[in-house]
């Protein structure tokens, strides 16, 4: 059966707690949609990460195999294997550039490198793409914008994630830090 490809955003809230994975929906029996499955439900076992390596050997479309990647690498950062996601996302974007999800997991895991610059530069890339959970990476664009000291622009951020969100408890308690007066 020809799987097919959905993709969401790998998110580390603060350090490496508060992840919500996902990556490609791949529907049949195959290793392929047992990674799928092993991100969604956050499953970040080593068991988890071999069969999402599995499924690097089985037959499918370039986009597909780009998806598990994001998948394995979205495996690999929930279980603490930073260096493993980043090679997975960065095979992702090399071999399928137009898929956002990959620079916005990649970007994740820039942030908690505290590489700033390529983490912002990255979501908003991931933006610029489309991808299937925006408030995610508007999530951590605002935490690397407030990082690195634009307060406002994260403000707007968390307001943004907040709406495209709006039962989505974070980025509404970070809003309630904040203080806006008006000026002039």
């Amino acid at each position: 059966m020809r799987p097919y490809s959905i993709f969401a955003v790998f998110l580390l809230a603060a350090g490496m707690s508060g992840a919500a994975g996902a990556g490609q929906l791949v529907i049949g029996q195959t290793a392929a949609a047992a990674c799928y499955k092993a991100a969604e439900a956050q499953n970040y076992s080593r068991s988890a990460w071999r069969t999402c390596t599995e499924a690097l050997d089985e037959d499918m479309s370039r986009r597909d195999r780009a998806a598990t990647h994001i998948n394995r690498g979205i495996v690999a950062a929930g279980g603490g294997r930073i260096d493993d996601a980043l090679t997975d996302y960065q095979t992702a974007i090399r071999m399928r550039p137009e898929i956002g999800e990959g620079y916005a997991n990649r970007g994740t895991v820039f942030r908690t490198q505290k590489r700033f610059d390529a983490a912002l530069a990255d979501f908003d890339k991931a933006l610029s793409l489309g991808v299937k959970e925006p408030h995610l990476v508007h999530f951590n664009r605002a935490v690397v914008l407030e990082q690195t000291g634009r307060v406002k622009e994260a403000y707007f951020d968390y307001k943004k994630a907040s709406e495209l969100a709006p039962d989505w408890d974070m980025p509404r308690r970070e809003l309630e830090r904040f203080t806006v007066t008006e000026t002039g």
